[in-house]
């Protein structure tokens, strides 16, 4: 079985961030459907700008 991941801020270690992206329309389902995302852009919502993103293993302590 895979390993199961989190995506965390490099500098807070929250969880509450996103990544820059690429999204194509898609007729059939009639929303946006992610194409691309990118190693860097990424932003954090308590940080309140941009970051680089950690891959922490669930399960992993962290000290956030």
């Amino acid at each position: 079985m895979a390993k199961k991941v989190k995506m965390v801020c490099a500098t807070c270690e929250s969880e509450n961030v996103k990544a820059d992206a690429y999204a194509t329309w898609s007729v059939q389902a009639q929303q946006w459907e992610c194409a691309q995302t990118f190693d860097k852009g990424a932003y954090c919502d308590d940080c309140d700008g941009e970051t680089t993103l950690d891959e922490v293993e669930i399960g992993e302590a962290t000290n956030g």
